[in-house]
């Protein structure tokens, strides 16, 4: 990841520089994102912020190369659900979890433009900040007639399980309110796996089985209102 990280960056001053007759244009942007993550049964989207910073250099008329900095609010919403015993004799049990992701990410995207309307798309290194999961989990044993919740929740916060670097890619389109004020909508995508791939979602005596996340990537809608301030 280091090394793509590095290449991006390298790719990024060599276009700068051959373009550096104009100034390129900085501002900040601000938006609210809905993501979720693929390859998990039954998941609910979890609603979160996205702020950063873009820099962005014409290439032409019509062209810009924009590079920019967010930070991004993630996760997923998991309902896991089985039987409890030899072939479920003691009961079932429903275990509900909510998954926050914090990341950092750099999107260097290339922007076209034709009149106030506008699309962009491009590759996304994303860094993981911090993680928390909050979960509850309920059981039913056949013996009563409402389900218990045991323990009444657990909350981890630890990036250990999750990789720390995630490749992927980002598209979008927006319109241009003024020459400085304009909207945007974002779909991004993790073209790599939420997990290590050394984590064991196996614990030798959890009964539970595999973390429903184990096989999970990211997806992520995202509305966001951008304002340029001025040229460098």
């Amino acid at each position: 990841m280091i090394r793509i990280a590095t290449l991006l960056l390298c790719w990024l001053v060599a276009t700068m520089s051959s373009a550096r007759a104009q100034r390129p244009q900085v501002g900040f942007k601000a938006g609210l994102t809905t993501s979720t993550c693929s390859d998990v049964p039954n998941p609910e989207n979890q609603w979160g912020l996205v702020a950063g910073i873009f820099l962005r250099q014409k290439l032409g008329k019509h062209l810009a190369l924009q590079p920019e900095l967010q930070y991004e609010q993630r996760g997923v919403r998991t309902t896991q659900e089985g039987r409890r015993g030899f072939e479920g004799s003691d009961g079932l049990y429903y275990r509900h979890a909510q998954t926050r992701l914090h990341y950092l990410s750099l999107p260097v995207l290339v922007r076209g433009q034709l009149g106030k309307f506008f699309a962009l798309a491009g590759p996304q290194l994303g860094f993981l900040a911090a993680a928390r999961q909050q979960s509850t989990t309920e059981y039913i044993f056949f013996n009563d007639r409402y389900p218990r919740p045991f323990p009444p929740s657990e909350s981890t916060k630890s990036t250990a399980p999750y990789r720390r670097w995630e490749l992927g890619y980002a598209v979008g389109a927006g319109y241009a309110l003024s020459n400085r004020l304009a909207v945007e909508v974002r779909y991004t995508a993790g073209l790599t796996d939420i997990y290590k791939p050394l984590y064991s979602p196996y614990p030798m005596f959890d009964w539970r089985g595999p973390d429903p996340l184990v096989l999970a990537r990211n997806r992520n809608w995202q509305a966001q209102i951008s304002y340029q301030l001025s040229s460098m």
